[in-house]
């Protein structure tokens, strides 16, 4: 490089050495814990003499999906096609694998393209499904979007993917009928609505079968007249009158009251068939009914 000094230029010489990364990262660590059709994927890591960028993640031998490392050390709830990652934590979709075993296999990628060793491990995947929830710091009015296989308190929150339960400072469920509060119940239910104050954001993942197709029977909640906290009780949103159709005409207040936790404030649904508000999946609802319903969730 010559600048245009006077009266003598400048030259600026300097030399820049490229080469190739050849050097592939080493076999990455990790934990599997299997949940009905998927998988969390914890302490997921590996070392390069340049950098990871990502890993890449093979089901029965399959490429399945490639983890960018920005993603998976994302810190809240990111999307990488049908998978979510969360503060070092991947959670892997394998609903085509559910009731089966599925071999899963491992191997970081540097910033040179190059692979390195793989390291596999064999699950077996539990039937049914799984739904992440968002939980905000504060105060969160949430539901269980699915029927649990495991109703206990500590069972679920073991599933809180940062912090478990010790995240969690208090929880309130709401008995309908006696129309009072149980601070810190020992079991959780489908159908119903919890108050849940967490330390700091977080992510829950929910396992367990949606609302059964028929012939089965459906689910049926039992409302009594008065302010009742319910549940919504689908993995995919829908209007609100559409939730509430197996309730009588009339026999409900219009609006249902809603937290929005995002902004620690209440909002309002309005039920009406001509509205177009939706419940979404892991929502609860106050309503206050006039008489004693059943309500019967649609089946998507």
């Amino acid at each position: 490089m010559i600048d245009s000094a006077w009266p003598t230029p400048n030259n600026f010489t300097r030399t820049w050495e490229i080469k190739r990364d050849k050097e592939k990262p080493s076999a990455p660590t990790f934990t599997v814990q299997p949940i009905c059709s998927g998988a969390i994927i914890k302490a997921l890591t590996a070392t390069d003499n340049v950098g990871v960028l990502s890993f890449k993640v093979y089901v029965n031998g399959t490429p399945t999906v490639n983890v960018p490392l920005t993603s998976l050390q994302a810190q809240t709830l990111t999307s990488v096609g049908v998978h979510r990652t969360f503060s070092g934590i991947l959670v892997l979709n394998l609903t085509g694998y559910a009731g089966k075993k599925a071999n899963i296999t491992i191997a970081a990628v540097d910033y040179g393209g190059n692979e390195g060793p793989a390291v596999s491990t064999i699950i077996l995947v539990p039937k049914g499904t799984w739904y992440p929830i968002v939980l905000h710091e504060g105060w969160n009015l949430v539901s269980l979007p699915l029927i649990p296989n495991n109703t206990a308190t500590s069972s679920i929150y073991s599933l809180i993917l940062k912090q478990g339960a010790a995240g969690v400072t208090v929880t309130y469920g709401f008995d309908n009928t006696a129309k009072s509060w149980i601070m810190n119940p020992t079991t959780m239910a489908d159908g119903k609505g919890y108050w849940i104050y967490m330390k700091a954001y977080d992510v829950l993942i929910v396992q367990g079968l949606p609302t059964p197709e028929p012939p089965a029977l459906p689910t049926t909640y039992h409302l009594p007249a008065g302010w009742c906290l319910a549940g919504f009780t689908e993995t995919t949103s829908m209007e609100a009158d559409v939730y509430l159709e197996s309730l009588e005409p009339g026999s409900y207040f219009r609006w249902l009251y809603v937290w929005d936790a995002a902004a620690q404030s209440w909002t309002m649904v309005d039920t009406r068939p001509e509205s177009t508000d939706l419940l979404a999946p892991g929502q609860a609802f106050w309503i206050y009914l006039y008489q004693d319903q059943d309500l019967i969730p649609p089946i998507p």
